[in-house]
Formats: C-alpha cells, structure tokens, sequence
C-alpha cells in the first residue's frame, strides 16, 4: 500500500473540491521517491470517479518537473 487510509480521504477531498473548482490551490499531501534513483512523486488529489489514479508532479531529478497522473 502506498498511501494511508487519511491520506486517500484527504485526496479525494482534493479531488473533489478540484473538480468543482479549477482554481483551487492542491497541496502535495504524499511524497514518493525511487531509492534507487533521483526520481520524486508528489501526489496531491485523487480523481474523484476512478479513486485509484492520482495527479501528480514528477521531479526526475534531471532539471524539470512533469504534470501528470499515476496508477496507486
């Protein structure tokens, strides 16, 4: 399991209040990193209809940051 049962309510709550308004400041609320390598994964909302797929931030850790989702 990658995130707990508080974490997972508080994204969907991010999620939630994204969806109904799109200028709503998200917060990371889970950090994930590769031991092995330089890659971090801040996780701020869950989507509120398909609960299992986050938005997130990456930081490869090679100069930039990418917007995207992941699987948890």
């Amino acid at each position: 399991m990658l995130i707990t049962d508080e974490q997972r309510a508080t994204m969907l709550e991010n999620g939630r209040e994204y969806a109904r308004n799109p200028d709503f400041n998200l917060v990371p609320v889970v950090s994930l990193f590769d031991p092995l390598g330089s890659g971090t994964w801040l996780l701020t909302d869950l989507d509120p209809d398909v609960h299992d797929i986050a938005s997130d931030r990456c930081e490869p850790g090679v100069g930039f940051s990418e917007l995207g989702s992941i699987g948890i």
